[in-house]
């Protein structure tokens, strides 16, 4: 293995596995072969886990967390409202990455305003 794989693989790994929400999707895409509505409520599913493990990782109460929850899922909703997610890890990607951005902006929101 040359060292630019070696380098490619360890960047890519966090950044498409756990930002991009490949651990949901890649597994996802192999147990539906990207039929829905099994693949859409999996990565559903995805989204609500990450939603739960960071939000009460970081301690922020069970109604924001079911809030900000229910808002990621309808985001996936309207996305696959509008075309397929199908074999593409960019288009669920975008979405686990907003998830992330607005669960941390939500812990430091509490933290800094005092929510």
């Amino acid at each position: 293995m040359k060292l630019s794989d070696l380098l490619a693989t360890v960047i890519a790994v966090p950044v498409l596995g756990l930002l991009m929400g490949g651990v949901y999707s890649v597994p996802a895409m192999y147990a539906t072969k990207c039929r829905d509505p099994g693949y859409t409520l999996l990565l559903g599913l995805g989204l609500v886990t990450t939603e739960c493990l960071v939000g009460f990782g970081f301690g922020l109460p069970a109604i924001t967390v079911a809030i900000a929850a229910s808002v990621a899922v309808a985001v996936l909703a309207i996305r696959r409202y509008f075309g397929p997610l199908d074999h593409n890890l960019e288009r669920f990607g975008i979405i686990h990455a907003l998830t992330l951005a607005g669960t941390l902006w939500l812990v430091i929101g509490r933290k800094i305003a005092g929510w």
